[in-house]
């Protein structure tokens, strides 16, 4: 049952019922109670950006299973799961939001319903896939915003709750075999985080024809009592190789500085692409032209055309990134690309930019730690990447201009 992009509100939670074959899509819906799925299946889905709110608490047990329908390519639909929960959200050990494969439809690559790409640049997300030898991956490590792409990819949750109690599990992997896909992406914004289950963004292993990349999972937790799995490893072809691992983050809370970051890959898979996990990056470029274009508000300019321009929606460009505009002073200050065109940074600051004109910029990545385990490969180019907390592990490989530890 569909109501288009309306509103629908449910007041008896009790009464109302959406079985496993069913669903209801629509606009925003609200259940105004709390809600207990005992050994059932519930199906929701939005095809906007609104939410699905729940006045209560959220319950699944015996074998619940929460998803959303699968999605459709004439005309482009996705249906993502963003529920906003004002009670506990509490998933038994047998129950599970499930979204696996209910990513991009086959056909169509995220972050835009993309037609153009080629076979072999299309079942990726967070990391890239086996068969591919350019960039396919889009969104960003800080926060999950995208579904997976692939024949049978995984799908987009977003939760809100003040308490989440997760002994079961969370999954939006990739399907496996011929029509595998990439793993989709999981955001929480959750006060506490309690349990021992699992939260997995993996992607789909494709038999002998290819492993897609994984997924992002972004996790901002004020109080974290987890100490399950939280995995978004890339999917294997066959004994060959195994795909780009995804990206899961820890993001920083109040009195933190930086986020912790975690790229991984099963031990057991076999070996992946150099530089399969691509981060976003600046990279190391001469600065030709400074403009202060009004006051406070400058542009810099580099050669040639290095980046996608700014479209927030599609969370393509630089923006967010800082950048040194002196690469070779370790202590020169840092500044947050706000915005930028395919060769120009715009940069908000009452400094006076223009000396730097003639030196080389580039771009820098702080994070409390960061993890890169199970053979994975991640690359930040030729920017800079600044460790400023202990506890890193590095037993896979990290690719960069310059570390410091």
């Amino acid at each position: 049952m569909t109501f288009g992009t309306d509103r629908v509100i449910l007041k008896d939670t009790v009464q109302s019922e959406i079985d496993a074959d069913s669903a209801l899509l629509s606009g925003e819906l609200i259940w105004d109670g709390s809600i207990l799925l005992d050994g059932k299946t519930l199906s929701l889905g939005n095809t906007s950006a609104e939410l699905t709110r729940i006045n209560g608490d959220l319950t699944l047990s015996s074998g619940s299973v929460l998803t959303v329908p699968v999605g459709k390519a004439s005309p482009n639909a996705l249906h993502t799961l963003r529920l906003e929960v004002t009670g506990e959200v509490t998933i038994d050990s047998s129950s599970s939001i499930d979204l696996t494969g209910k990513g991009y439809p086959s056909g169509r690559t995220g972050p835009n319903f993309d037609t153009s790409s080629v076979s072999g640049t299309d079942y990726c997300h967070g990391g890239n896939e086996t068969r591919g030898s350019s960039d396919c991956t889009y969104g960003r490590y800080q926060r999950a915003r995208f579904a997976g792409s692939g024949a049978s990819a995984g799908g987009l949750l977003e939760l809100t709750a003040p308490t989440l109690n997760l002994y079961g599990s969370i999954v939006v992997d990739g399907d496996e075999g011929g029509s595998s896909g990439a793993g989709g992406g999981v955001h929480l914004f959750v006060g506490t985080l309690n349990g021992n289950g699992l939260i997995s963004a993996s992607g789909g292993g494709g038999g002998s024809y290819r492993g897609s990349g994984g997924g992002r999972i972004s996790l901002d937790v004020a109080t974290n009592n987890f100490d399950g799995e939280v995995r978004a490893r890339g999917g294997r072809r066959l004994s060959y190789e195994t795909a780009g691992a995804g990206t899961v983050y820890w993001v920083p809370q109040p009195g933190q500085v930086h986020g912790d970051l975690l790229v991984s890959n099963d031990v057991s898979s076999p070996e992946t692409k150099s530089g399969s996990t691509p981060i976003r990056n600046v990279g190391r470029r001469a600065i030709t032209l400074i403009e202060e274009v009004s006051s406070g508000v400058w542009e810099v300019e580099v050669a040639d055309t290095p980046w996608k321009a700014t479209d927030t929606a599609l969370d393509w460009g630089v923006q967010g990134i800082e950048v040194s505009l002196n690469a070779d002073d370790a202590n020169a200050p840092l500044y947050t690309v706000v915005s930028n065109t395919t060769n120009r940074l715009r940069i908000e600051t009452q400094d006076d930019l223009g000396a730097y004109i003639g030196t080389d910029l580039i771009g820098v990545h702080t994070f409390n730690t960061v993890h890169v385990t199970g053979g994975a490969s991640v690359t930040f180019g030729s920017d800079r990447v600044v460790l400023n907390g202990t506890g890193s592990v590095m037993d896979g490989e990290l690719l960069s201009g310059e570390l410091v530890p």
